[in-house]
């Protein structure tokens, strides 16, 4: 799927489609770290992608994506130090300050989400597109990559019609999408990955907070609980 995205992202898709398009970069991520990461690579769109992800940050501003951000950073961050592309290990730093402002930004977006809901109703089985993909291409068991199925493009053209159907306030409410990431509490999570990288990773510990202002440092203490 994550080969299906990548060349219409580098056409400089509008930001309807910029937006849904980088949940599906960001969800393959999470699912499979390693691979994407090595698509990434193997496409040489590691560096032009995370740019293009943090120029754009600040489009992804509702409960779902910034939860996306959080776990997509942190899954980054437990990989090996072979796993992860040179491009990406020299600027861990300035990630790990990405994963702190995604985190000051969800309160403001959940309270959003949550004055919207008691303002309408919310549908039971409105499950967001992205929680049906496939997010990840898989290798075959000789280890060829596939072909994209023509199934993954038909989802592509899918949201992209979609994208194009709605307007500038859906990318900050999304009180009318369920998806798998609800029941995810994304400061637990990072509390505990963090505890388990000082634990044993404390070079890598020590590279992710090192960036870290008076400012970041108290808005993890006030959320990281």
């Amino acid at each position: 799927m994550l080969r299906t995205v990548i060349p219409i992202l580098r056409k400089n898709p509008s930001k309807q489609y910029l937006i849904k398009l980088t949940e599906v970069a960001l969800a393959s991520i999470c699912n499979n770290t390693s691979l994407a990461l090595s698509i990434l690579e193997t496409e040489s769109f590691t560096e032009q992608f995370f740019t293009l992800w943090f120029d754009n940050m600040d489009k992804l501003q509702n409960v779902y994506d910034l939860k996306l951000v959080v776990l997509s950073l942190l899954s980054i961050f437990v990989l090996p130090d072979e796993s992860i592309p040179a491009s990406i290990q020299c600027i861990l730093g300035q990630l790990s300050k990405g994963l702190v402002r995604a985190i000051g930004a969800l309160p403001a977006a959940t309270k959003r989400r949550e004055e919207a809901e008691n303002t309408f109703d919310r549908p039971a089985t409105n499950i967001s597109i992205i929680n049906n993909w496939n997010d990840v291409d898989e290798e075959d068991e000789e280890g060829e990559e596939p072909l994209e199925s023509t199934d993954d493009t038909q989802r592509i053209n899918a949201i992209l019609e979609a994208a194009s159907n709605i307007n500038d306030s859906y990318f900050l409410d999304d009180s009318y999408s369920e998806t798998v990431l609800d029941v995810v509490n994304p400061y637990s999570v990072v509390k505990h990955t963090f505890l388990e990288l000082e634990k044993n990773s404390p070079e890598r510990y020590k590279l992710l907070i090192e960036k870290y202002t008076s400012d970041d440092i108290k808005t993890i203490d006030q959320l990281v609980i």
